[in-house]
């Protein structure tokens, strides 16, 4: 996760993401880049939660942090944004056996780019895509018995 980020800063320009996972009610930062925000848990806005399920959710407005996480001494630490970009990190299905709509199991969250985040927005859905199997696998290792 931490080298994707750095691909992200050095390659194209992000100065400000993170990617979160869901922990039981709350979602934790586990890697961050241009804030010091890691271990640090936050919820989505009620209405926001509800939009992001499986496609990338973007904002080209700059500081309205706010109109995305419910926690405003998170919005603090993130500091000054220049949009924001919201892309799940889903691999089971969209759906659960109820029919209702399944939360994803985490986010990678773009706050601030160099340039417009318009042209940034397909790399980063390209690249939760992508990278959702490493990190399943990745999970999945860390179940295994040590014995192995």
């Amino acid at each position: 996760m931490k080298l994707s980020l750095s691909t992200l800063e050095l390659g194209f320009g992000v100065k400000k993401a993170f990617f979160a996972f869901h922990n039981g009610e709350e979602y934790e930062v586990k890697a961050c880049s241009g804030a010091d925000l890691e271990g640090e848990t936050f919820l989505f806005d009620e209405h926001i939660q509800q939009m992001i399920t499986s496609e990338v959710l973007y904002d080209y407005f700059a500081d309205r942090l706010q109109a995305y996480f419910a926690d405003e001494a998170f919005c603090e630490k993130l500091g000054e944004s220049s949009g924001v970009v919201i892309a799940p990190i889903q691999w089971q299905a969209e759906y659960n056996y109820d029919g209702q709509p399944e939360a994803p199991y985490g986010y990678l969250i773009v706050t601030e780019t160099a340039a417009n985040l318009k042209e940034e927005i397909v790399l980063i859905d390209t690249i939760t895509r992508n990278i959702t199997r490493l990190i399943y696998h990745m999970d999945q290792k860390d179940l295994l018995p040590e014995s192995f």
